[in-house]
């Protein structure tokens, strides 16, 4: 297990985007986490991001080339707050953003790789928090579309 997913786990989401692109954490190299975030902060279009410890592009050139022949690719960039880490957004299949939309609205933005880090170092030694009603809810619903496609 990386320190990341030590410190972080992983969102809630992760196995649902797996299943919606198609895909596997081995799929990435260096796979730490998948969430659904906004396209933009100004707009209701959901997207994918995968993280990866790929950030160091020269080491992984040939792996970072691949993910981005990936269906769905759209962009991706080195995380500001720790550039070790690679952040792929990838588009949400037409038939499931609705009820990411959902599930985002219920769930609010999800926080950076700063602010969960921030955060982990302010709860050391409290626990891990479960996880919210509202977030379980809303993953239902995606799992549920999944079963009907």
């Amino acid at each position: 297990m990386s320190l990341y997913n030590a410190i972080h786990g992983f969102d809630p989401a992760a196995p649902v985007i797996m299943n919606i692109l198609g895909v596997t954490p081995e799929d990435f190299p260096r796979f730490r986490d998948a969430y659904f975030d906004w396209h933009s902060e100004t707009d209701n279009i959901p997207k994918i991001i995968i993280l990866t410890r790929t950030g160091n592009r020269a080491d992984y050139s040939d792996a970072n080339e691949a993910i981005t022949q990936l269906s769905g690719y759209m962009s991706d960039e080195n995380d500001e707050f720790d550039s070790t880490f690679a952040l792929w957004s990838f588009s949400v299949p037409q038939e499931y953003r609705e009820r990411v939309v959902s599930y985002l609205k219920a769930t609010g933005k999800p926080l950076s790789l700063r602010e969960k880090t921030m955060r982990a170092v302010d709860m050391i030694g409290k626990g891990i928090e479960p996880i919210p009603e509202s977030i379980s809810n809303a993953l239902q619903e995606i799992f549920k579309a999944i079963g009907e496609s």
